[in-house]
């Protein structure tokens, strides 16, 4: 079996990124969690409080989370209804369209709250 030449060329660009994506890790195992712990115990000695966040849903979050449901839902029986390719095509630019258009919604739907808890100092 003989390879074209772009197919070894694809085999070498994926091998060198492979190989690119090892050494940054590396890199970053080696030198960069190592200098962050020492930071965070560190800024551990002075730490005064721990803040929680919390995020909920808005009434038009939890709407629009239901919403990409039944836009998923109606969209899957469309298509699997569907008779001709025309039809498939409008159920999958349905299906994109509505999570996209409800899926903004749901994320700026979100109410965030915070709670600052008083830390116990530690030696």
């Amino acid at each position: 079996m003989e390879f074209s030449a772009q197919e070894v060329r694809g085999a070498i660009g994926v091998g060198i990124a492979v190989g690119l994506a090892i050494i940054v890790l590396g890199f970053r195992a080696i030198f960069v969690i190592p200098r962050r712990r020492q930071l965070a115990e560190a800024l551990a000695a002075r730490e005064l409080a721990n803040i929680v966040e919390e995020t909920n849903p808005t009434a038009w979050g939890g709407f629009c989370i239901a919403m990409i449901i039944v836009t998923a839902i109606g969209s899957l029986f469309t298509f699997s209804a569907a008779t001709t390719v025309f039809q498939q095509i409008e159920a999958g630019v349905v299906w994109i369209g509505g999570t996209i258009m409800f899926g903004i919604g749901a994320g700026l739907g979100q109410k965030r709250s915070y709670t600052v808890y008083r830390s116990i100092h530690r030696e």
